[in-house]
């Protein structure tokens, strides 16, 4: 079955068409599913499901071959809910039988270019799917149309079919932001820093995820799903924090969130909830630093679901490392007042509601959560105006960037700033952050792992030189197949499909054109070396620019605080890059700036010189033989034609214009005369 809503459709209901313009009904159907003994942990073994799942529409087909993420059922068995006796407990059961549980995985026929993040609830799967560079969201019409007829389907999207012009709408449509904070509460703590020169084990940030009771009652009192709707944005902030490069080494380096707890209000009259009178995000996050907090969190994150006034949807506290007692960010211990009366600033709020629209596209709210997350981690707003961390749009905003819109300009990743930012927050007051116990079939590398591609329909798809977890015995799982295996392709960026080491030294094994840092295979390591930074005369990108800080965003001339110009009085040097000085536009080599080769720089082959009439070309010389765009054939003739032409016109104006002189002399000449006659 198949339908597809647009704007113009009348069978829209009312509210949804705010967020979408178009989308793709699709069926939802398990079609195999099976127990595994596959999840090992230092501490024993975990079972848990394969499952396959087909979603189906007229126009896409995903069939997803899922894992099941054993850790939600330990977050599910630990969620604290708030009732309106003011007491609260915690869900004790297994949770064996829940009719939820979350997965991760991938789309069968692109294994190694697709990822796939979800739960199922009674049957029904939601969450993001990562096919070959696009995302698709997959959500229950149920949940955003509580009152639709196709109860068991489910839509899909993309986030260019988000609807962020609507003017039927009878609001102005999302104008919204995400904002930050910072504290004026000193505090006199020892904080504590985490190493990050000799990083072993993966180390995580355990956040609590707190519900309002509004968003409660959206989800229908149902738990399971909001608990495991909840989880989805904790997995994808996971999915980013986990790749990220806070070092600036071309490496990953392992830094995860990790959700401890989920709270969720059921009522709002709890004593425990200060928030409850708050009528903006704003207010919440003032109100929400005096709820007691019953263990020390690296982040307490709250989510919401009020028709709050204003366009914030998230803020946050954030660390200032410059002033180090500020209390606010990730790891800052709870302290009291005068009253002691408890504040805890390790906080952040969103709220998926603007105005009195129904629930916020997923796109949204995962974006305000990890956006608020990197807030708590330290790293500010990009600055618009630094091109590293603020490209044009056609090459994506950052996840930190000021402006959140229009969507199809994010980037699922930190900026150079915000990753430099993070690194030294951790460095200072990332204390708190804790090993991450190794978990062989979680399809992430962790601990002592050689690797670990799941176990083995997975394995056979993505990782043909590792053992699967559910290996039999002799055989260990997370090793490397054999003697014959030297590397794993899926961890390691200089390995082959045939799990053997790239050998020959030209295969470039990280790039950033925004960081201008790049690594080659050294020929004997699997891992990509780790690569040299802060070099200020590296060159990158066009020749004329370096790497200062990280980053490739000024001129060579820079590096003697000179601006740069345009050599114009000797033709051999008009290729060159060229600097201003004193005593006037000089090559840079002249004043001992030279590329890394000890070469001079020069000006971007294809460069016009001589006025235009010829090119630069790689060497630095200008030439119509060297000249990179040909002259047609006929060119010279063309030229030569053009220049005698030009002559001719300039030798007939003169004698043109001494005719008309010698005229004009006569005449005046005779009325002199007959003047003269006159008198």
């Amino acid at each position: 079955m198949f339908i597809q809503f647009h704007l113009c459709s009348a069978k829209i209901p009312n509210g949804f068409s705010d967020y979408l313009k178009s989308f793709e009904i699709a069926e939802c159907e398990i079609v195999r599913s099976e127990n595994k003994r596959s999840l090992i942990k230092n501490n024993g073994t975990l079972h848990n499901d394969e499952i396959e799942v087909l979603l189906k529409s007229r126009n896409k087909t995903f069939c997803l071959l899922l894992f099941e993420d054993e850790l939600f059922n330990e977050v599910l068995s630990q969620t604290r809910l708030y009732s309106k006796n003011s007491s609260s407990d915690f869900r004790n059961n297994a949770n064996k039988y829940s009719n939820t549980k979350f997965y991760e995985g991938i789309v069968k026929d692109k294994p190694r270019q697709t990822s796939v993040i979800g739960y199922l609830h009674h049957g029904i799967f939601s969450g993001t799917i990562l096919y070959e560079n696009t995302e698709y969201f997959v959500e229950p019409l149920k949940l955003l149309i509580p009152n639709s007829p196709f109860s068991l389907k489910v839509a899909i999207y993309k986030i260019e079919d988000i609807n962020l012009t609507n003017t039927n709408a009878t609001e102005p449509f999302l104008d919204w932001s995400l904002a930050f904070r910072i504290s004026n509460i000193t505090v006199n703590v020892s904080r504590e820093g985490i190493s990050l020169d000799n990083i072993t084990d993966d180390l995580s940030c355990d956040i609590e995820i707190v519900a309002d009771h509004t968003l409660y009652q959206y989800f229908r009192k149902d738990i399971d799903k909001l608990s495991a709707y909840l989880y989805t944005h904790a997995k994808h902030a996971d999915k980013i924090f986990r790749k990220s490069d806070f070092t600036m080494s071309g490496k990953p380096d392992g830094i995860r969130i990790k959700v401890a707890k989920i709270s969720i209000y059921k009522t709002a009259y709890d004593l425990n909830y200060p928030m409850i009178s708050a009528n903006s995000v704003s207010e919440y996050l003032t109100e929400f630093i005096k709820r007691k907090q019953e263990s020390q969190y690296c982040l307490s994150i709250s989510l919401s679901y009020r028709p709050f006034v204003g366009s914030a949807i998230g803020e946050s506290f954030i660390p200032v490392v410059s002033y180090h007692n500020l209390a606010g960010g990730i790891c800052e211990p709870t302290i009291f007042d005068a009253d002691q009366n408890s504040m805890n600033f390790n906080i952040a709020a969103i709220n998926v509601r603007h105005g009195q629209r129904p629930l916020l596209p997923l796109p949204i709210s995962l974006l305000a959560f990890v956006h608020e997350i990197g807030h708590g981690f330290g790293s500010d707003h990009d600055n618009p105006n630094n091109k590293p961390c603020s490209p044009d749009s056609s090459k994506g905003k950052y996840l930190m960037h000021p402006k959140t819109l229009p969507l199809l300009e994010q980037r699922a990743e930190f900026s150079p700033c915000s990753r430099i930012a993070i690194r030294e927050v951790l460095r200072k007051r990332g204390g708190c952050l804790k090993p991450v116990v190794a978990t062989c079939g979680n399809a992430i590398r962790e601990g002592a792992e050689e690797c670990d591609c799941g176990w083995t329909s997975i394995c056979n798809l993505v990782d043909s030189c590792c053992n699967p977890s559910d290996i039999e015995f002799p055989a260990v799982g997370c090793t490397l197949k054999g003697s014959g295996s030297k590397c794993s392709p899926k961890e390691s960026d200089c390995c082959t499909d045939d799990c053997a080491v790239i050998t020959h030294t030209k295969h470039m094994c990280y790039n950033s054109i925004y960081d201008c840092l790049s690594s080659f295979c050294d020929g004997v390591s699997p891992e990509c070396p780790q690569i040299a930074q802060n070099v200020l005369n590296y060159s990158c990108e066009a020749k004329s620019l370096v790497c200062t800080r990280g980053t490739c965003n000024k001129t060579v001339c820079a590096i003697k605080d000179l601006e740069e110009c345009e050599c114009r009085d000797n033709l051999l040097d008009e290729c060159l890059i060229c600097c201003k000085t004193s005593t006037g536009c000089v090559p840079a080599s002249e004043l001992g700036i030279l590329n890394p080769a000890g070469g001079k720089y020069m000006r971007k082959m294809g460069s016009r010189c001589n006025y235009g009439i010829y090119h630069c070309d790689a060497t630095g010389i200008c030439g119509e033989h060297r000249s990179v765009v040909r002259e047609p054939q006929h060119s010279k003739r063309n030229t030569a034609l053009i220049i005698f032409l030009s002559v001719l016109f300039i030798i007939v104006t003169i004698f043109l214009g001494f005719l008309v002189y010698r005229s004009v002399s006569a005449i005046n000449l005779e009325n002199l005369l007959l003047l003269r006659n006159h008198f």
